[in-house]
């Protein structure tokens, strides 16, 4: 299981995608165990889904667009991420994706 907090920054809310790093710049992409542009599934706090993908070791892109409009999120919102390898939704790994505060 890979679980870490972080702040989103203005870049990735003006371009919606997401590095999988924490503030510190630790990197935990590898830790996601899917290959480059495999499809994940993400829940947020209100049991929303929206469908990504993992692009290259380090990102998330695709229709993250989505959760950051139903989570109001922008730059310097704070945020949790958990991600279990073993999770599944509609046959895709699941990534959640909490706002823990603005």
């Amino acid at each position: 299981m890979v679980e870490f907090d972080r702040t989103i920054n203005q870049s990735e809310a003006n371009s919606y995608y997401l590095n999988l790093s924490d503030d510190c710049g630790h990197h935990f992409g590898k830790n996601f165990v899917l290959p480059h542009l495999s499809k994940i599934a993400v829940v947020d706090g209100e049991g929303r889904v929206t469908y990504t993908q993992k692009h290259h070791k380090t990102q998330l892109w695709g229709s993250l667009k989505n959760w950051y409009i139903d989570n109001h999120a922008d730059g310097g919102t704070h945020i949790h991420l958990c991600f279990d390898p073993d999770e599944r939704r509609e046959n895709l790994p699941v990534l959640h994706l909490l706002v823990v505060m603005h």
